[in-house]
């Protein structure tokens, strides 16, 4: 994937980020951005820990990395300065960047192509070469790391499957007499069906999170299309909530009281992920009472190629 060398772009949080190519401004980030490439990474000649190996320098090869490229333009010496100070803050990487839009260090490159987009990076070395002949429009390299080689929609996609609940069941005890100990118990027997579709706008597979609420046993969501799903073996209550968060290399079931209830995925669950395209999905559960729901959310995704 390349943004296109004139089109407009921006990197970083809402308070420490830079737009390219935006020609109204006292200083003129002119830039372009693509996929680096092994001869990229060769000439940054970034050394490798000697007790790592050199397959660790592998790692910074190929999808997995990411190059800024361009000039900047300042109409005097004074802009010229606060440009390079822009620049150099928005990519240092000793910045924590541990905003509320930023995810461990990684943070949104975004642009619009028919629609709008973001890649989730990394800086890990800024380059700018000061001459003579340059001293006026200095040159930059910024390398990347991509947190996923995996582009995603701004915007987050949500859809409630609101259950039509039949039965009795569902009414919740709490816990105020002696002789009851546990909060919620569930009377009777209720169950209920929420059915509805997502679409991911991409061509890409995205991975969902998934959110329960109580009152309702067992809660499963199931992705139609493809048989799979997710069902936590769990009793929850009324006003208790649990989201599902994963992805290639994480995972996290928690409700809202941080407790975590990993141990509760029913064995035979697949993390599924959503299809190009419209996803058919159910949710299901037993013992439903007042505000049991499910939602799903997703951002839709385009490789990185």
């Amino acid at each position: 994937m390349t943004v296109p060398i004139y089109s407009q772009f921006t990197y970083g949080s809402s308070t420490n980020y830079i737009t390219f190519n935006d020609e109204s401004g006292d200083y003129i980030f002119k830039a372009r951005s693509r996929i680096a490439t092994r001869r990229d990474i060769r000439s940054f000649d970034m050394p490798v820990p000697f007790d790592m190996g050199v397959t660790d320098f592998e790692t910074l090869i190929g999808k997995t990395n990411y190059i800024i490229e361009g000039t900047l333009y300042a109409i005097n010496e004074s802009f010229l300065y606060t440009g390079l100070e822009k620049l150099r803050k928005a990519f240092n990487p000793r910045l924590a960047q541990d905003d509320s839009e930023s995810d461990y260090g990684y943070l949104p490159l975004k642009w619009t192509e028919n629609t709008s987009k973001q890649l989730m990076l990394k800086p890990l070395y800024i380059d700018i070469p000061e001459t003579r002949v340059s001293a006026m429009k200095p040159s930059f390299r910024i390398l990347l790391k991509c947190k996923y080689p995996v582009i995603t929609s701004q915007g987050v996609s949500t859809t409630s499957f609101t259950p039509t609940v039949s039965g009795t069941g569902g009414l919740a005890i709490p816990s105020t007499g002696v002789a009851i100990t546990a909060v919620g118990i569930q009377i009777g027997t209720s169950t209920g069906t929420g059915s509805g579709t997502i679409i991911n706008s991409g061509d890409y597979p995205s991975w969902p999170t998934i959110t329960f609420t109580g009152v309702c046993t067992n809660p499963r969501i199931e992705n139609t299309t493809t048989g799979e799903y997710i069902q936590l073996n769990y009793a929850f209550i009324a006003g208790q909530t649990v989201t599902i968060t994963y992805d290639n290399d994480t995972l996290n079931i928690e409700d809202n009281t941080g407790t975590k209830l990993l141990q509760y995925v029913d064995s035979s669950s697949t993390y599924f992920t959503l299809r190009p395209g419209t996803n058919q999905l159910s949710f299901t559960a037993s013992n439903m009472g007042a505000g049991a729901d499910c939602s799903v959310a997703i951002y839709s995704s385009w490789p990185l190629s």
